[in-house]
């Protein structure tokens, strides 16, 4: 009978996946472990070509969702963390084990995840990720299947599951416009890919209902309550003639705003309309509730197992487009 990686394991006295790790010359074994492995692969005479096609049908049924920024953000990060919810309910539903890995600081590479992936027998991976063109190009070239999300991105095993971003500024700022107002303020960070996008979509839909583009009103920020308020700050202390509108390009960044003009004794929407984007759970429970465009971010995640999936049965990458869609609630009014 010819002897299988569970007979060498049992024998061993390790797991399978042990036998996977020493055969496959991977780290995180000791190497008392390796010497007890090759021991009884000697004595069951196991041949390394036959080790060899075992491994190439063994499916593991792994999947992991490499979250690729600060240690612990995905506990404080809203949106991620509905994305992460619905990757782990979809995995669920398809039978895939799921592992969840921040590393302790930020890549600098793809190298470290795609070995971490291997090391684990993991057969593809979720992305979260601002990739730089080098990496986009080192990931393509290793064929490992791979979904990134919210990063415009495909290649022979790379697919992407993005938000018509562009499209979803566009709305935004085009229901500001037809409420009556035509000095929209936008307070964003002007370099990050999605949030790029959207206020790509304002400055067009400006152009297209033949309103001017003004550097001065637009306030650079990064993501948060706190950015959000010291930005509307600015608005407030600088500038004589205020917008009558704002564009956040994240609730968070919508809700500090609100703060800053509630704390200078105004009111939204009476004094200044407000909408945000990506409609974080918060968002309905501020006061006034906040008009804002919802992206479904459980469904960005059940999408992104859903095509790793057919990645892994041997299908090319593709690009996945969502829609953001305007939800009205309390904080934009007519004039």
């Amino acid at each position: 009978m010819t002897p299988t990686i569970d007979t060498i394991a049992e024998k061993a006295e390790v797991s399978a996946k042990t036998v996977s790790l020493v055969l496959n010359n991977r780290p995180f074994v000791s190497e008392r472990t390796k010497q007890k492995v090759y021991k009884v692969i000697n004595e069951l005479k196991y041949q390394p070509h036959i080790v060899a096609r075992e491994l190439s049908v063994q499916k593991t049924k792994n999947i992991a969702f490499f979250f690729w920024f600060a240690p612990n953000r995905l506990s404080v990060d809203h949106f991620y963390h509905e994305v992460f919810e619905g990757i782990a309910a979809e995995a669920h539903r398809q039978e895939y084990h799921l592992m969840f890995i921040s590393p302790e600081e930020e890549f600098v590479g793809v190298d470290l995840p795609l070995e971490m992936a291997r090391s684990r027998k993991i057969e593809g991976m979720i992305l979260a990720a601002n990739l730089e063109d080098s990496m986009l190009e080192a990931l393509n070239n290793e064929k490992f299947p791979t979904v990134l999300i919210q990063q415009d991105a495909i290649g022979d095993k790379v697919s992407s599951v993005i938000v018509d971003d562009n499209k979803g500024g566009y709305e935004a700022a085009s229901y500001l416009i037809s409420l009556g107002h035509n000095r929209i303020g936008l307070i964003g960070r002007n370099s990050e890919g999605s949030i790029l996008k959207r206020i790509d979509g304002y400055k067009q839909a400006l152009q297209d209902n033949g309103i001017n583009y003004e550097e001065e009103l637009i306030r650079e920020s990064e993501n948060g309550v706190e950015t959000g308020y010291k930005a509307m700050k600015e608005y407030l202390v600088r500038m004589k003639e205020l917008p009558t509108a704002i564009f956040a390009t994240t609730d968070l960044t919508a809700i500090g705003a609100m703060r800053a003009i509630k704390e200078k004794g105004m009111k939204v929407p009476d004094d200044i309309s407000i909408i945000g984007y990506d409609d974080v759970t918060i968002s309905s429970y501020i006061d006034p509730p906040l008009t804002t465009m919802r992206i479904r971010k459980q469904e960005l995640g059940r999408e992104a197992v859903s095509e790793l999936i057919r990645l892994l049965e041997d299908k090319e990458g593709k690009r996945i487009i969502l829609q953001a869609e305007l939800i009205v609630r309390g904080t934009c009014r007519k004039i």
